[in-house]
């Protein structure tokens, strides 16, 4: 197991399929021994599985990042994707940081097929976590083809350090039955 997370133990997210009396069952796990239920095999804990509708031992919510996991699994991620506002295609561009997870990323952002300019700057960053997302009022929210989302984030990098700003995620569609996507220019000028 610990081979799969590079010989490192992780929280990061993956896709895995349970099979259950042949039954291919999408999930979600991390690898990170936590907790009680050690038995005498050198692994210190346990680790979870998720499944669709799982909740968390500690705050007793779905986890969006072992949802998209089980989406990924299931092959639905993308139909996922294709539903979400722009608050919510946010959060899963700040999972995809986090998780270190480029795929995810770039399924986020304009432009998926040319060189990603922004995976460079995000290898930099330990953690990127939003503050406050400074919500507009849905009146606001509502552009036909691009919108401009404020939001304070929290950005530790491994040699600046922390710095909170004020990041505007500039999202768009190309047309208006096309799913939002943030603008991976206008994203990367604001990461630099």
């Amino acid at each position: 197991m610990k081979k799969i997370y590079n010989n490192k133990w992780s929280w990061n997210r993956r896709a895995i399929i349970v099979l259950i009396n042949n039954q291919m069952i999408a999930a979600s796990m991390h690898g990170m021994p936590h907790g009680a239920g050690a038995l005498p095999n050198g692994f210190s804990g346990h680790f979870c599985v998720h499944f669709s509708g799982s909740i968390t031992h500690r705050l007793k919510n779905e986890d969006l990042s072992h949802k998209l996991m089980v989406l990924k699994a299931a092959g639905k991620l993308d139909d996922y994707i294709h539903t979400v506002n722009p608050y919510e295609l946010i959060r899963i561009f700040t999972i995809a940081i986090n998780q270190g997870n480029q795929e995810l990323l770039a399924m986020t952002l304009s432009n998926p097929s040319h060189p990603n300019r922004v995976n460079k700057l995000v290898k930099d960053i330990t953690y990127f976590g939003v503050v406050d997302p400074l919500r507009q009022p849905p009146e606001q929210l509502n552009g036909l083809f691009l919108v401009d989302v404020p939001v304070q984030v929290a950005i530790y990098k491994k040699k600046e350090g922390k710095e909170i700003k004020v990041m505007h995620f500039m999202i768009r569609k190309e047309s208006l039955p096309d799913r939002w996507f943030i603008d991976q220019d206008a994203i990367y000028e604001d990461l630099k």
